[in-house]
């Protein structure tokens, strides 16, 4: 029955990337498209199949991996529907407000509703729970339509992230959109039943929908839309919804006023939110962002090594105020772009990883002599340059002081990396496509 349902619901996918003018391209071609998603949903079920033969070993908890707690965790929400229907639609919609019934008959029975750390700063687990208790409507529990759903989602993210940024890559929109869904970290972690694929979901359209705001053309539907994914991204990853609004905010005047040095107003937007932040100290103490920093990086330090975690570095220790943050931020950029380092790998699992990152230094070194050799490169699409340039700079950073484990570290960035892709493109000549014109 699994089999047979996963058929039909993949079939309809396809059809619908097929006939949907969403994914009208000039660039790109249907059976392109076609078969990046195949692709995607094949990479889904190995990434299952892999932690399946992983936390089948007795020393692991099936609720520790990430790919089956959220999902495991919905099922409790799902059995309501049946019983107590309106229970499950208050749950989905976030209407539990009388907290004590719902954790007494629901909340108590999940390992991942309220987790040890209780901050919205960094992440918040509620949201794909609920995702993943709103697809077993359709899905009857089958994990398969779950990873196939997923990979769907991710899919529209990327696509739409392709649409609202191609036209700056002129000549390299299909080779970007091939990077976009290929690159192996991408593809690995943007395909499996977590967060990552709601979170490049949410940028997509965010960007997209901005694009149309510029041109004029964003409608009532599109609106409300773009408010849930803005709302997805808050409680899903407030960091890096905090990241994106405060780089849109530049770009958008950079965008409306033809500034000369186009920088200024990203040091001038910086200037003002850290300034807010150390006002928000003053006032209430919860607000401190970099306690909150120094905090998260002590908690995922110390769950590293009572996990005994195989892929665990040592990290610079922070102490809870800026200038720490400030000290620590360049080797926290290295690691991000460095790690698994490819001599310290200890499995087959983490080369791919490895590799990736080797060709992506070499490239970063290659964008920078191609800059110095031939300056006016910066010249086109300078706002571009800098919103991307940014967005890679801070995530890379604040994962890479925060993130002790290399397997971590590699998911957590790939929110960031299709940036770094979109400035390598901007910023180097190679196009590997060409020879197969």
């Amino acid at each position: 029955m699994e089999i047979l349902l996963t058929s039909i619901y993949l079939t309809l996918i396809l059809l619908l990337i097929k006939k949907w003018k969403f994914f009208k391209s000039k660039q790109l071609s249907i059976k392109l498209l076609t078969g990046l998603f195949i692709v995607k949903f094949a990479m889904g079920l190995f990434v299952f199949w892999i932690y399946s033969g992983y936390y089948s070993n007795n020393k692991y908890n099936r609720h520790d991996a990430d790919i089956f707690k959220y999902y495991d965790d919905s099922e409790v929400i799902y059995n309501s529907l049946k019983s107590k229907p309106l229970d499950f639609t208050q749950i989905i919609l976030g209407l539990d407000f009388n907290k004590d019934y719902f954790s007494d008959e629901y909340y108590i029975n999940m390992n991942n509703w309220d987790t040890h750390y209780k901050s919205h700063i960094f992440n918040d687990a509620r949201v794909i729970i609920r995702i993943n208790a709103f697809f077993r409507i359709f899905t009857f529990g089958f994990y398969s339509i779950h990873i196939l759903f997923f990979c769907f989602i991710s899919f529209l993210g990327l696509f739409a992230l392709f649409k609202a940024t191609s036209s700056y890559i002129a000549s390299k929109e299909k080779l970007f959109f091939i990077c976009l869904s290929l690159t192996p970290s991408i593809l690995f972690w943007s395909s499996a039943v977590l967060k990552e694929p709601l979170m490049i979901y949410a940028v997509g359209f965010i960007l997209l929908y901005f694009k149309n705001v510029k041109t004029n053309r964003l409608k009532i539907v599109p609106t409300i839309h773009l408010l849930i994914c803005l709302l997805i991204l808050f409680y899903l990853k407030f960091y890096v919804f905090c990241i994106l609004i405060v780089l849109l905010i530049p770009f958008s005047i950079n965008t409306f006023k033809d500034f000369r040095f186009k920088v200024v107003p990203y040091f001038l937007c910086f200037l003002f939110f850290t300034s807010l932040t150390l006002l928000l100290k003053e006032v209430d103490s919860k607000f401190d962002i970099a306690q909150l920093i120094e905090q998260k990086q002590a908690s995922f330090i110390s769950e590293s090594k009572y996990k005994n975690a195989g892929s665990y570095f040592e990290i610079t220790d922070l102490n809870p105020d800026y200038q720490s943050i400030v000290k620590a931020t360049p080797i926290g950029i290295i690691n991000s772009l460095s790690r698994p380092l490819i001599w310290k790998v200890k499995k087959l699992i983490q080369v791919p990883s490895a590799i990736e990152n080797i060709f992506f230094i070499s490239f970063i070194l290659m964008s920078i002599i191609n800059i110095l050799k031939n300056k006016s490169i910066l010249a086109k699409h300078t706002n571009l340059l800098l919103f991307c340039l940014f967005f890679v700079l801070i995530n890379y950073a604040l994962i890479g002081i925060i993130t002790p484990i290399s397997g971590a570290l590699v998911r957590y960035k790939i929110i960031a990396l299709p940036f770094l892709i979109i400035l390598l493109l901007k910023t180097t000549h190679y196009n590997p496509l060409k020879s197969f014109k």
